[in-house]
């Protein structure tokens, strides 16, 4: 069975913690690590914790008593991880009764893929050690990625390493470009909904950056990712994508400078923009009309709401400078 092959990490601020949390697991599961993120080590830990496909874990275990302690972990582990794809993995945390709808909504969102009441140590052990039975049953393989010097695996719900090479368009089989800043998701052979389309995300925010692609990816399109504007305008000069979801507020190139620059090219006038935002106020909607924007994302947003926005967008039934509440 699968569970025999698994490995587990558990990340806490306390080691008492992490001990019990260990303990529970321990009767089914015997591959479990613990780290301990401190103020002085968690750096170095961190790193160490998960460098590349064959040390990180199938299934994290968020065991801070504070959500956003997790959120924060678990976002610094993808972004401190080594230059290389995780393995395919889940992310499972522990959360306390009065934090519930909020770990709900970071699990419908993406950033973890199930939560547990767990604060104060609950009564019910059986239930993390469900949870843990199922994220690696939702897992189709357990075994060794692909050498380094083969294409990442194929993107099955699990992180990848904000800081790991991307490819340039990125699915399955497709082999990776050296040197490229991050990570995108791959697509799934046979995956609904994408035709091999492409989008570029361009985001200076690695956490949003990683989770629209991994639901972009999920739905079956190719995807690109930028950091920053200028970014952007290169990857978009190398090979222009069937859409771009454009931050609206980066640090070097705004969303609307971007956006002048794109409409400023005869062959780029018609290219489909989604302008993400994180309020869509009259001001905001009059100057991307101005550019021909093709719709607006407001944050926080949901899968379904963006991938119902990014097929509309690619399927020609836009609503041009449309404004979305908040769900």
């Amino acid at each position: 069975m699968i569970e025999s092959e698994a490995s587990l990490l558990i990340a806490s601020h306390s080691l008492a913690d992490a001990e019990l949390v260990k303990a529970l697991l321990e009767e089914d599961f015997e591959a479990i690590d613990v780290l301990i993120v401190d103020a002085v080590h968690s750096e170095q830990r961190r790193a160490s914790a998960v460098g590349g496909p064959g040390k990180s874990p199938h299934v994290f275990v968020l065991a801070f008593r504070e959500l956003a302690a997790s959120e924060h972990c678990y976002l610094g582990l993808l972004r401190k991880a080594a230059m290389q794809p995780m393995r395919r993995h889940r992310a499972i945390v522990l959360c306390r009764r009065e934090d519930v709808q909020d770990a709900y909504r970071l699990c419908r969102r993406g950033l973890f893929d199930d939560y547990v009441l767990f604060w104060p140590p609950s009564a019910d052990g059986p239930r993390l050690l469900m949870a843990v039975h199922g994220a690696l049953r939702s897992l189709v393989d357990l075994r060794e990625p692909p050498s380094r010097a083969a294409a990442p695996e194929a993107f099955d719900g699990g992180f990848s390493p904000a800081g790991a090479p991307e490819a340039s368009n990125v699915r399955a089989g497709a082999p990776q470009s050296a040197g490229a800043p991050e990570a995108a998701a791959a697509v799934e052979p046979g995956a609904p909904g994408g035709s091999e389309q492409s989008v570029l995300i361009v985001d200076d925010d690695a956490g949003v950056r990683t989770m629209m692609s991994r639901f972009l990816a999920a739905a079956g399109f190719v995807v690109r990712v930028a950091a920053s504007g200028r970014e952007a305008l290169r990857l978009v000069g190398e090979a222009a994508p069937d859409l771009v979801l454009l931050d609206y507020r980066m640090p070097d190139v705004d969303g609307l400078e971007v956006l002048r620059a794109l409409r400023a090219q005869v062959a780029l006038k018609s290219l489909p923009v989604m302008v993400v935002t994180g309020a869509a106020d009259r001001d905001l909607v009059r100057r991307t009309l101005e550019f021909g924007v093709t719709d607006l994302l407001v944050k926080p947003f949901d899968r379904n709401t963006l991938l119902s926005k990014v097929r509309r967008a690619l399927g020609g039934t836009e609503r041009r400078g449309g404004t979305e509440a908040k769900p």
